[in-house]
């Protein structure tokens, strides 16, 4: 029995311990920041973008409706121009690689642990794990599963409420539990997949994007607002003194129109 157990595990694929302290710890931080992201406005973009972007590892924008859940975030990439519903479950022991230009509906599960037949092994907290990979132009309808070891090819379609369980061609739909492919490739997505604007490379702006923290964005376009309306008062506050004085009879009236305009506002 010791030896067929032997023979199991290095048999399957990558076999991880599940509970150690360094995963307790990541575990715990991701737990952090999931509950952040969940409970914040949908107004607070920069706070929800701060804790997304700490959770998983994404380029430039995206799009990913409250509430979210995922093991540890760290081992979850994701391209460009990504979208995801509501409800959306990562069991991301392994790595979960998601391509360029992918959408997913609401209560979409992506998991990467395999089933343990063996109880000896299972005892042992151990845990059978196999990456995803989802590539580009990908669509991904409202309740879909997708197993672990699955890979996805470019233009695939996933229909609504399907069990993905094993590889999906390039430009195929399928559709049912488990998945069946019930189309084959369209002329439109062959003629697409041919196109420019397929082959082409992202843009200055996507890849600028990458690089952009929206928080500090944020922070910044706050700070100069604050500044403007600080240096605005103050010069209001002196042409105001000066004409009270009577040192500047000939009221400035540029900063007259503007304190007009801000009472108006104001009054408003």
């Amino acid at each position: 029995m010791k030896d067929k157990r032997e023979m199991y595990e290095t048999k399957h694929c990558e076999m991880v311990q599940r509970d150690t302290l360094s995963k307790m710890s990541k575990r715990s931080i991701a737990a952090y920041r999931q509950y952040r992201f969940n409970h914040s406005y949908i107004s607070d973009f920069n706070r929800r973008n701060r804790h997304m972007k700490g959770l998983i590892h994404a380029l430039g924008l995206f799009q990913i409706a409250q509430p979210f859940y995922c093991r540890y975030g760290s081992h979850i990439f994701v391209g460009r121009d990504f979208s995801c519903g509501h409800n959306a479950v990562f069991e991301d022991e392994g790595r979960i690689h998601i391509g360029d230009h992918v959408q997913m509906g609401n209560h979409v599960t992506v998991t990467t642990v395999k089933m343990i037949k063996d109880p000896y092994i299972r005892r042992k907290h151990k845990e059978n794990v196999a990456d995803v990979y989802i590539g580009n132009h990908v669509y991904i309808g409202h309740n879909v599963t997708i197993m672990a070891g699955v890979e996805i090819g470019d233009c695939a379609t996933i229909q609504d409420g399907s069990v993905v369980v094993e590889d999906v061609c390039s430009g195929s739909v399928v559709a049912g539990n488990p998945a069946m492919r019930c189309e084959q490739e369209s002329e439109l997505l062959a003629s697409f997949m041919k196109s420019e604007s397929w082959q082409k490379k992202a843009s200055m702006w996507e890849r600028c994007a990458e690089h952009i923290n929206l928080d500090r964005v944020d922070r910044i376009l706050r700070l100069l607002a604050l500044a403007g309306g600080v240096y605005t008062s103050v010069n209001l506050y002196q042409a105001k003194m000066k004409h009270d004085q009577g040192e500047d009879k000939q009221f400035d009236k540029k900063w007259l129109r503007i304190g007009k305009k801000v009472m108006r506002k104001g009054g408003h």
